[in-house]
Parts: C-alpha cells; structure tokens; sequence
C-alpha cells in the first residue's frame, strides 16, 4: 500500500493484509518501528530517537522482522530469508491469494507472481501490480507469522508451549479436549496433528481464548448454599 505520511526524515508505511494488531510501520534515518494501537510499540529495529514516546515500551516489544532475501518457487510459494535467519523459509501464500481480492489477479498469473521484490529495506515484498490505493504488498511481519504457522508443531514445541502458559499435563489435556494419555503421546511426537497444532498457537497468541476454556486442576470452592 502507499508511503502515508512523509515528515522529517520519516516515513509512516501500511501494508496489505497486515497481521493483528492494527499498526502502521514508522521508518527513520536509523530506526524502524511498528507503533500499535492504541500507541504501543509492537516491535523495533535500531535505536529509538529520545523525541518518541514510546520509549519505556522498547523492552517489552520484539524486534521487527525483515526480510534479506525472496524468490518463487513452486505454485504461489515463496523462499524468504529473514535477518538473523540462517536459512530460507518456505511460504505458501496460496490461502492469503485465493482470499483477498487484491492478492486474487496472483490466483492466475505465474509470470507476475515470480516478479516479487523486497521493499522499503527488507520491511516487506512487493509485486508490480497496481491498485486503487497503491502497489501490492505484503510486510515482513505478515510473512513471518505466516511461516510460523505453517511450521509443523514437534512435541519439543509442544513441550514448550505447555511451559510457556503454565499448564499441567491435565489442565492442556482439558484445554484440548483429550485425556493425559493423548498429552503424553503429544510430547514424544515429530510432528503433531495440524488441527493441534493450530489451537495450540491460537491458544497462546489470545488470551480472552485461553481464558474462555482454561479450567484450572485444582479443586475450586464451591459458593454457600
């Protein structure tokens, strides 16, 4: 989508389909910061200038993705290298194409599809196709989270994701709707069912969802009669 704002030096950027929260990205002369609503920081990449207010936020957020290397492969795949990343990621955008209907001209053209580039210093990828509102693009944090998903879940990760949220091997069975036994089996796993793995992830990125089906395993007082 289009530059919307230029001023002293910075630039505030939005991309399509961009990944919750709602957020713009702010590019300066030494930083790179994407600013949520409402006014949180949601990651950052360099150093801050002191003029920002924002900066007590810094040591909570994560770093801000970018991407150092793309190319197509097969279908409406993409290999994607992130910074800090040792190895390329394949990406299926099938999904995001087939249901967008910015992304839906890519369903049917190969040749414009394998035109991708990376944009505004790694921030994001972008095709040359134009739209009412600007080039067609995707940022680098809506690429890595969709990477993140389509990675398989190990029962290392699984392992891991139990600790993360604090559960008993019966408040994540309860939490899944399976038994201890199926939890046990999970761990031992190379890869755990998609469907899994899915609430798994859905689970630890929203907590109203967590607390709407976490049932604690210890005994809860009963009110008075």
């Amino acid at each position: 989508m289009p530059e919307i704002k230029r001023f002293s030096g910075f630039k505030l950027l939005m991309f399509f389909q961009d990944e919750n929260p709602p957020h713009v990205h702010i590019r300066g002369p030494d930083f790179t910061a994407n600013r949520g609503a409402p006014g949180g920081v949601v990651g950052t990449l360099g150093r801050i200038p002191g003029v920002m207010s924002v900066r007590d936020e810094i040591s909570k957020v994560s770093k801000v993705s970018k991407v150092t290397k793309v190319r197509p492969a097969n279908g409406r795949v993409l290999r994607v290298r992130f910074a800090g990343d040792r190895r390329e990621r394949e990406l299926d955008l099938t999904g995001l194409i087939a249901r967008s209907k910015h992304f839906m001209p890519l369903l049917d053209d190969a040749e414009t599809f394998g035109k991708v580039r990376i944009v505004e210093g790694g921030l994001g990828v972008a095709w040359p196709v134009q739209t009412k509102w600007g080039r067609l693009d995707l940022s680098a944090s809506t690429l890595r989270r969709i990477a993140e998903e389509q990675q398989p879940m190990t029962g290392a990760d699984f392992a891991e994701w139990r600790r993360s949220l604090g559960l008993s091997l019966t408040e994540a069975a309860k939490l899944l709707g399976v038994g201890r036994r199926t939890i046990t089996g999970y761990l031992k796993k190379d890869e755990l069912p998609l469907v899994v793995a899915i609430a798994c992830r859905a689970l630890a990125r929203d907590q109203h969802l967590l607390a709407a089906h976490y049932v604690p395993a210890r005994k809860i007082a009963r009110s008075p009669a």
